[in-house]
């Protein structure tokens, strides 16, 4: 799967190589603001280089651990007979404070109404 993946890049690669070395000149102008868009676009591609590389750090050390070699993959965890089953967590409960706003509370001088 590797190789095949490795092939493709490359013929991808050598199509985009001769491509660009055939390209006849086009004698096209290019104004001012066009350079300071590829140099945004080169900007925002850095940048999401660099946040996919650090979220994805650990997957990626990972990988590269496996493929040359160094180190040994993660043990998986195994569940034996002798290992004591997790502790039971008690549910949480909320605490319900009285509300200390007047506006939600009856007034003083009104008694509640009760139903007879």
């Amino acid at each position: 799967m590797m190789r095949r993946c490795l092939k493709a890049a490359a013929l991808i690669g050598a199509v985009a190589a001769i491509w660009l070395i055939a390209a006849a000149p086009a004698h096209a102008y290019i104004d001012p603001q066009s350079g300071s868009y590829v140099i945004q676009i080169l900007i925002a591609g850095l940048a999401a280089g660099g946040l996919a590389i650090a979220t994805f750090w650990r997957r990626i050390l990972a990988f590269l651990k496996r493929l040359f070699g160094r180190g040994s993959p993660e043990k998986p965890t195994s569940t034996t007979a002798t290992s004591a089953p997790p502790a039971a967590v008690p549910p949480v409960v909320p605490k319900v404070e009285k509300s200390t706003d007047p506006a939600s509370q009856p007034p003083a001088d009104e008694a509640p109404e009760t139903q007879a």
